[in-house]
């Protein structure tokens, strides 16, 4: 009986009682231990590729105007056979904002946030509009009533392209650190407000406002 090789993999089962059978068993349990770390690695760079940066989309309709200096509502009917618009509105030189907020997974790695603004405009003029993002995080007992802080703030100025109740989507913000100490199971508020007062905000029509990308990264497979 000669030797004979496994299904798979092919490794040598040596014929019973012939001289050298152990170094041929010795061979093939080095190729078996290479073969089984191979595939751990394969998983290992599977769960892998699922970490890093994660996006989130918040559409306007999802976000409550502030009760004070809020943005409004509004509805931009573009005709028949095209989508309606459902945006939140930004007045020129107000500083309007807008709010929302939800509970991070536990795959969040409790860093820092970019976002984009995703936007359009009912004045055909190519000037600048200025967005800003601030975050808080809440845990168990948090006292609710704490105030936005500035050292948070990720600043975007978009500029328009001159055609009204076209998409314009800004670049992708600088990062946010969000206020608080950030863990699991915590609430996060965040605050979008169009910088209407600043000079660098030029454009004088309204800015409405279709929803944002919020970018995070997380560093485990599932919130386990």
């Amino acid at each position: 009986m000669a030797d004979t090789t496994t299904t798979n993999y092919a490794f040598t089962q040596p014929e019973p009682g012939v001289t050298g059978w152990d170094a041929k068993l010795n061979n093939s349990l080095e190729a078996i231990d290479g073969e089984i770390k191979n595939r751990e690695n394969e998983v290992v760079a599977m769960g892998n590729s699922f970490l890093g940066r994660n996006t989130i989309w918040i559409p306007a309709n999802a976000m409550e105007p502030s009760i004070v200096g809020g943005a409004y509502f509004s509805d931009i009917a573009l005709g028949g056979g095209f989508p309606d618009i459902h945006v939140l509105s930004f007045d020129p030189a107000v500083g309007r904002n807008t709010q929302f907020g939800f509970a991070m997974p536990k795959q969040w790695n409790k860093g820092d946030f970019q976002y984009q603004v995703f936007w359009t405009g009912d004045v055909a003029e190519v000037n600048d509009v200025m967005w800003q993002l601030l975050g808080t995080a809440f845990a168990n007992g948090d006292l609710l009533a704490t105030s936005w802080s500035g050292a948070g703030a990720a600043l975007i100025t978009d500029t328009s392209t001159g055609v009204i109740n076209d998409l314009k989507v800004s670049a992708i913000s600088g990062f946010m650190t969000i206020n608080g100490n950030p863990g699991n199971d915590e609430m996060c508020f965040f605050r979008l407000a169009r910088v209407g007062a600043d000079t660098g905000d030029t454009y004088t029509g309204v800015a409405n406002l279709l929803g944002i990308k919020l970018f995070f990264d997380i560093n485990a497979g599932n919130d386990a």
